[in-house]
């Protein structure tokens, strides 16, 4: 007898088997970066927020009645709903039947709202005539909080931090906004709006 329907295999396996459409699907509509140059900042290109809600509408449209896992029914559990929204925005079943094995299903991967505006900044570079500690511990520590930079000359702990190869990092952070119509957890009566 052959199934259409490929049996998880047991343990840790498993898991990641149950999870991976999730994972796989939010990858259409991740946001991207491209790497910088030094004259240009990395391209960002955002969440695709619209394709991201018609996923997460299709999700609550067809939520699972049963544990992906051991296949215990969803139905009738009196110790609340088994599927819910974290506040992170992600959509997840667990399996609170009687009998059930207790694990999690993520169902839907929130993207991330963050859009990065880029600044560039000096990158630091040692001044040679410093004295350093030997190069086998330079590669472990790094530079020296004293060490001025050759650039700039302001000293490696006052410094920026936090830059690519080119000099690139990411001045602050901007949230978009939802689309009109973005499916909302309600806590009060246990459903999406």
């Amino acid at each position: 007898m052959s199934s259409t329907t490929p049996v998880p295999a047991p343990g840790l396996a498993m898991m990641y088997q149950v999870q991976a459409p999730a994972y796989e699907a939010a990858r259409a509509y991740a946001p991207t970066t491209t790497y910088s140059t030094p004259t240009t900042p990395p391209t960002f290109t955002p969440a695709d927020l619209v394709a991201a809600a018609a996923r997460k509408r299709a999700i609550i449209a067809d939520l699972p009645a049963a544990c992906a896992h051991c296949g215990a029914s969803f139905a009738g559990v009196a110790s609340g709903p088994c599927v819910v929204e974290l506040k992170g925005g992600e959509i997840v079943a667990y399996c609170k039947a009687a009998g059930g094995c207790g694990r999690s299903q993520v169902l839907f991967v929130q993207p991330d709202l963050n859009m990065p505006e880029y600044e560039q900044v000096c990158v630091f570079e040692a001044d040679p005539d410093h004295p350093a500690p030997p190069p086998a511990m330079a590669a472990l520590v790094g530079p020296q909080p004293d060490a001025p930079c050759r650039r700039c000359e302001r000293l490696y702990r006052d410094h920026p931090q936090g830059y690519d190869t080119n000099g690139w990092r990411v001045s602050r952070q901007v949230p978009q906004p939802f689309p009109e119509g973005w499916p909302t957890w309600q806590p009060a009566t246990k459903s999406w709006s």
